[in-house]
Parts: C-alpha cells; sequence; structure tokens
C-alpha cells in the first residue's frame, strides 16, 4: 500500500486553492498524469468522476467520488472496487488573510499488477509533483502570491 502525505504554506486564500482543487474537470489541462477527469453525476457537496491516468502509453481507469467542505476540504475516494483502493484528500487550513496551509493525502493499494506498476511509477514524488502543479496553476489564476 502507498501512502504519501505533503504539507507546504501556499501564499493564496484557501477559498482561491479550494476552488482550484474542486475544478476536476481541469486537471488533464494542468496535472501531468490525468489524462481525462469527467464529472458523471453531481449531488450537493458531492460529485462521481470518471477519471484516466496514465503516463506515456499506459493509461488505466479509475471512477472516484468526492465529498466536499467549502472551503476547508476535498475528500476524494475510488468507487468501482476494480481497481483497488484509491483516497486522496485535501485540507485548506488559512494561515492568515493571504496564506493558506495546503495538506495532500493519498494512499493507494491496487490489485491489478498493471496499476501497482504504473502507481509505483507515478508514486515516486507524486504529492509533490501535484502540490507544485497546483501552486502553478494559482501562479496563473491569481498571480504570484503574497508573500
Amino acid at each position: 500500500m502507498g501512502r504519501y502525505r505533503e504539507q507546504r504554506r501556499e501564499p493564496y486564500t484557501a477559498e482561491h486553492l479550494y476552488d482550484i482543487a474542486v475544478d476536476i474537470e481541469s486537471y488533464p489541462t494542468f496535472v501531468t498524469m490525468f489524462v481525462a477527469a469527467r464529472i458523471t453525476q453531481r449531488d450537493d457537496n458531492r460529485l462521481r468522476v470518471d477519471n484516466v491516468l496514465g503516463a506515456g502509453p499506459l493509461r488505466f481507469r479509475i471512477l472516484t467520488e468526492a465529498t466536499f467542505e467549502e472551503p476547508l476540504k476535498i475528500d476524494i475516494v475510488s468507487v468501482d472496487g476494480d481497481g483497488g483502493d484509491l483516497s486522496i484528500s485535501w485540507q485548506f487550513d488559512a494561515v492568515d488573510d493571504t496564506s493558506t496551509t495546503v495538506t495532500l493525502e493519498i494512499n493507494h493499494q491496487f490489485n491489478s499488477p498493471l496499476m501497482t506498476s504504473l502507481s509505483e511509477l507515478l508514486s515516486n514524488g507524486m504529492e509533490r509533483r501535484i502540490l507544485n502543479a497546483f501552486e502553478k496553476r494559482a501562479h496563473q489564476l491569481y498571480g504570484p502570491g503574497s508573500t
């Protein structure tokens, strides 16, 4: 089972960072391992998402459910059962009016040898790469942020 956790302070509001994280269908435009993300169902603070992840020619599909606690937290879990277990948790804790501590936790255990191999390939520094992609996206959308 892979378990990863990364935490950092970002010069953006919790609302801004939450807005980026909740815009799941945009992930393929700025997070390299996301090939596609399509929302298939919306209910209040819950989304069902059909995701395609990959690296190079390797691809796999995983269905997830995301629940939201705006602007504090987003929890994402796999719901298809075939691929194994995946959970991703985003936590946004405002430090002050212009900065936020972001915590990203990723836990996964896959049943398929292909998905296990792909996850091992992608997992090396994955949480850091994801946070870096979100930081770059925040800079594109909101400017350099305060320091």
